[in-house]
């Protein structure tokens, strides 16, 4: 959901043109830079997947006809930011993207190489067209490699929020873990509690019967101590 700060899915659009473009005027640049390379739009779209497919360990390989039908997907992607860099649709699509190729494990930096191609051929194709206007080359030049670090910084901002929100999942995780591991602790101590208690009366019955013959024994030392006095004095009456 887009709010009116252009804040998309927690990519503040906004705020960062304050920062990439203090004077106002890249929207318009680009709007002009997307008069002069539309007709070329699917060689930028192409050559966005050609440095992609030039990446060091790619998880899959690119064809010439696969390249080309990625190509056609991204086409709108391409004509959102140049029509209307100020729109947050180009930095949803954006967040799409990071969100595939993360989930593809393709490192961030062959995104960056491939924006990096795509801008340059943009540029190339522009120049064509522009040759002799030194100023006006000079403008929107300056005003391509701004759009081009802004996108960069989209897709950077779209990637810590997925690392952010994975680092979340597994401290939840972890967490849930953890309170199962206690609960078992819990459970085990409390029922070895519980056993110690029902042992209890039957401990307290056999140390009462301890005592209880323990009690005995002086009775029984003292009715033999009678016995032999009375076989003393019998003894003492024969002998007499």
């Amino acid at each position: 959901m887009v709010g009116e700060t252009g804040d998309q899915g927690g990519v503040d659009l906004k705020g960062r043109l304050a920062l990439f473009d203090p004077e106002g005027t890249l929207a318009d640049d680009c709007r002009e830079i997307w008069a002069l390379i539309e007709d070329g739009k699917s060689e930028v779209a192409r050559q966005f997947w050609i440095e992609y497919a030039r990446s060091p360990g790619l998880p899959f390989p690119l064809d010439e006809a696969k390249i080309d039908a990625l190509a056609e997907r991204i086409l709108p992607y391409v004509e959102a930011k140049y029509r209307d860099i100020s729109d947050p649709a180009w930095v949803e699509m954006a967040g799409q993207y990071v969100a595939a190729a993360t989930g593809a494990n393709v490192p961030l930096t062959i995104l960056f190489a491939g924006i990096a191609a795509a801008s340059n051929k943009g540029q190339e194709i522009a120049a064509r067209k522009i040759v002799g206007e030194h100023e006006r080359a000079l403008r929107l030049g300056q005003s391509a490699t701004r759009a081009t670090l802004l996108e960069v910084d989209v897709y950077g901002a779209h990637f810590d929020r997925l690392r952010a929100a994975g680092e979340q999942d597994r401290r939840k995780a972890q967490g849930a873990e953890f309170n199962q591991e206690i609960m078992t602790v819990v459970d085990r101590t409390a029922g070895g509690s519980r056993k110690v208690r029902a042992q209890a009366p039957e401990a307290s019955a056999a140390a009462r019967g301890m005592l209880g013959k323990t009690s005995e024994v002086p009775a029984a030392a003292e009715q033999a101590a009678v016995a032999m006095r009375e076989a003393a004095q019998t003894a003492a009456g024969l002998i007499m």
